[in-house]
């Protein structure tokens, strides 16, 4: 048996293996099995014997969630695995369909499909669980009583107004959209500049105020909004570019996938919200989506 058990940080080490797919550009099969739902508490001792056979030669994890609910991931012959893993699971804990559907106790998932959804999923569980650790409260009400730095305004300088008042004009005359970028991160902002830069012309921003003079000398055809940035929210830079610029394209870009920046971003008006970690496929189809709306 080549399962390896995860029963500690669990859902960070899912979306961590979830990742490590990704950059090798493979994809699991992922069966949820949501065991909270009927409230059948499974552990692995009890879990692994009987699936001994059914994952004797497979390469994957046992996931033991938290709130109790087990995700398996595997590689290969998923329908297969899916339903030797449901029948065995089944037959030995005939309550768990008590007054539910097969469907909803046993999820599925193609992390080539559904790796998005997958990864919405577990970020939400790890904020619970992030919430809940008295940790976490310690360092809120740490965090309370201090009295941090008010955040720089987002606002055009005059000579900047100036100079986007002549630059929109412009656009419309670029053979290829260029694009900002602007990420504090020096990792992101690499491979955002590796996946389009041969495509398309690029210009970066690493804070706020850079991004503002940035927009204000090249109104660029899209621009790339990393959310948390050392001086000036994201979402405050999408609400003044689009002030002035009510035509721009904004793509929001996070690392959390927080109501309170979905909510903002709609706000705003943006045209798209792009969660890390991000790829190829992801980013051109908001460039793609710009091209379409020019086109129109």
């Amino acid at each position: 048996m080549l399962i390896q058990i995860i029963q500690e940080n669990t859902e960070a080490a899912f979306l961590s293996t979830l990742e490590a797919y990704d950059k090798k550009a493979r994809h699991c099969g992922v069966l949820l099995c949501r065991f909270s739902l009927a409230s059948v508490r499974v552990t692995d001792h009890r879990l692994l014997p009987l699936l001994k056979d059914t994952l004797s030669d497979i390469d994957g994890q046992l996931y033991f969630c938290s709130d109790g609910d087990v995700a398996v991931v595997w590689r290969g012959r998923f329908k297969e695995i899916m339903e030797a893993i449901i029948s065995v699971v089944s037959n030995a804990f005939p309550q768990l369909l008590d007054g539910h559907a097969k469907e909803e106790i046993f999820r599925f998932y193609d992390s080539k499909v559904n790796g998005e959804d997958l990864r919405l999923l577990f970020r939400e569980r790890l904020n619970k669980v992030t919430a809940a650790s008295p940790q976490a409260k310690i360092e809120t009400q740490l965090a309370s009583r201090k009295v941090l730095a008010p955040a720089k305004e987002a606002q055009f300088s005059n000579e900047q107004l100036w100079m986007l008042h002549k630059t929109i004009p412009l656009r419309r005359f670029k053979k290829m959209p260029d694009i900002l970028i602007v990420d504090d991160q020096a990792f992101s902002l690499k491979l955002l500049m590796g996946l389009l830069e041969d495509q398309y012309p690029c210009h970066t921003a690493r804070t706020g105020a850079e991004a503002i003079a940035a927009y204000a000398e090249y109104a660029p055809c899209i621009a790339l909004l990393d959310v948390e940035l050392p001086d000036i929210s994201g979402h405050a830079l999408a609400a003044l570019f689009k002030k002035y610029d009510p035509d721009s394209f904004i793509v929001m870009v996070t690392g959390n996938n927080y109501v309170s920046d979905v909510v903002a971003a709609n706000t705003n008006k943006v045209q798209g919200f792009v969660v890390k970690p991000f790829n190829k496929q992801k980013i051109f189809s908001r460039v793609e989506a710009y091209l379409e709306r020019r086109n129109t």
